[in-house]
């Protein structure tokens, strides 16, 4: 019997992708429909989809490295008012994205470390899990405005 999706139910889209930097517009297209679906303004819809590239880019950068074999699982959770993007990797533990300590001045300007602070100054939520039985995994939530 095939599951059916109601009203009240949050939506599900599922990527699977290889850790290949040339893959990532594939990931913005989905965030980019889905934000302008949800009602995001041209700004927090542009400014989503760059925070989420940060991510993607962040993962490949230093979990996976030189790997290009490890899948990144990207899971788009989509509510009325509540886009809920969760990336998973089971690349290094860890893997230089630590949420927590990196703390920077935007207008600093110094290479490295700048997508963390782009990614925590635009979303709502992030939530960061470094896991190496359980893969490492990202929430990251921004609310319709």
């Amino acid at each position: 019997m095939a599951e059916e999706i109601t009203e009240d139910m949050a939506e599900e889209i599922v990527l699977k992708i290889p850790s290949r930097a040339r893959h990532l517009h594939l990931i913005r297209g989905v965030a980019d429909s889905l934000a302008s679906e949800m009602g995001f303004s041209d700004r927090e819809r542009n400014r989503t989809v760059l925070a989420l590239d940060e991510a993607c880019a962040n993962i490949i950068r230093h979990s996976c490295g030189e790997n290009s074999n490890i899948i990144i699982d990207i899971t788009f959770t989509v509510t009325e008012e509540l886009l809920t993007i969760t990336l998973r990797d089971f690349g290094k533990c860890g893997g230089g994205l630590d949420i927590e300590k990196i703390e920077r001045d935007l207008g600093e300007v110094k290479p490295g470390g700048l997508g963390v602070c782009i990614i925590k100054s635009v979303m709502d939520t992030v939530e960061y899990t470094p896991d190496p039985k359980n893969g490492n995994v990202l929430v990251v939530t921004k609310k319709v405005c």
